[in-house]
């Protein structure tokens, strides 16, 4: 959230906070494009030519100010997301570059309304399946979430289980490689093809 504007970060927020209560989709939109993303790039706008603000010394964001903001972003997300299946699924996109503070303040909304989410459960099922597999296939990148934070996410994925068992072991069909929530074996291929292959002949999928 580094600003474009002489405003502050408190004044950012409560505009924010505004146009949530004014026009809520929209404001959904702005919230999840200001969450952070590890690639994100940004261009900042020109500067007034003719009025006098303009001439202020150039504003520096400061690592606190930084996490002040995605804090404030965050706290305005869990207030406004609640069980709806889509915008959960846009929430965990963001998920493994929050700060750690702010990913448990995302998993403990997730936990208390993860039994009433009304749509896309399977997608969000899918989603968070994903971001297991690959942190856990790269295990020493510098950007894969340490096993504490996966173990918390994986309870929710867990719970998010289809009871239905076509669409339980569904995925294990639809690539491949499918992504396994214990990640992949990519040194050795035979034996992660064996596994697949195990799974996918198995009339139930157990974890």
């Amino acid at each position: 959230m580094a600003p474009s504007t002489s405003a502050n970060s408190e004044q950012r927020l409560k505009s924010i906070d505004l146009l949530i209560k004014g026009e809520p989709e929209i404001g959904w939109n702005l919230l999840i494009e200001l969450l952070p993303l590890v690639h994100d790039v940004g261009s900042f706008n020109y500067k007034p030519r003719w009025r006098q603000f303009s001439e202020r010394d150039e504003i520096r964001v400061t690592i606190k100010e930084y996490l002040e903001s995605i804090s404030g972003i965050v706290e305005r997300v869990v207030k406004n997301v609640g069980t709806n299946g889509r915008r959960w699924c846009e929430v965990i996109e963001h998920f493994p570059d929050l700060p750690p503070q702010e990913k448990e303040k995302v998993l403990f909304k997730l936990s208390e309304c993860i039994n009433s989410i009304d749509e896309r459960k399977l997608e969000l099922w899918n989603n968070l399946r994903e971001i297991l597999s690959r942190h856990r296939s790269f295990p020493d990148a510098e950007w894969a979430m340490p096993e504490p934070e996966l173990v918390e996410l994986e309870k929710l994925y867990n719970k998010l289980e289809p009871d239905d068992i076509i669409k339980c072991s569904l995925w294990l069909f639809d690539d491949y490689w499918p992504e396994l929530p214990e990640g992949k074996e990519l040194e050795d291929h035979k034996k992660f093809e064996q596994v697949v292959n195990q799974k996918r002949s198995s009339p139930i999928y157990t974890e």
